[in-house]
């Protein structure tokens, strides 16, 4: 389920694998109208996963969202983070986590790297300085 920045994103509704990949899809068209001009010529399964990508990565990016408080902003990520954890260890699908994780672990992703979002988002949050790439 797609929200406002403004919005919890506490009780995501279980949903399936293709259902999840749509959400991505559209919040990409969304919020990342240039990346879907670049990716036109793209095969629509290799656009497909990259959109699980790009949609976590704004869910990530929305978090250093400087018009919401700093506890709201944290309540979020401590969210973003549990819901990943949650589809990670397969407990649940939901949003667009399932997506994600399905293609962290198709193409061997270390999930590492999208925890640095995280991080980042955290330490945005925070109001901290970051020397990581």
């Amino acid at each position: 389920m797609a929200t406002d920045a403004h919005e919890p994103i506490r009780h995501l509704r279980p949903v399936s694998l293709p259902e999840s990949y749509d959400l991505c899809d559209h919040s990409v068209r969304k919020h990342y109208r240039d990346f879907l001009w670049a990716a036109g010529n793209l095969p629509p399964e290799t656009r497909r996963f990259l959109n699980a990508i790009l949609a976590f990565a704004w869910r990530a990016n929305r978090l250093c969202d400087i018009h919401l408080d700093r506890a709201a902003r944290y309540e979020q990520l401590e969210e973003t983070r549990e819901e990943f954890r949650n589809n990670l260890m397969q407990e649940v699908q939901t949003g667009e986590y399932a997506a994600i994780v399905d293609t962290v672990q198709r193409f061997r992703i270390p999930q590492q790297y999208i925890h640095d979002m995280l991080v980042a988002a955290d330490m945005c949050t925070r109001l901290e300085k970051f020397d990581t790439f």
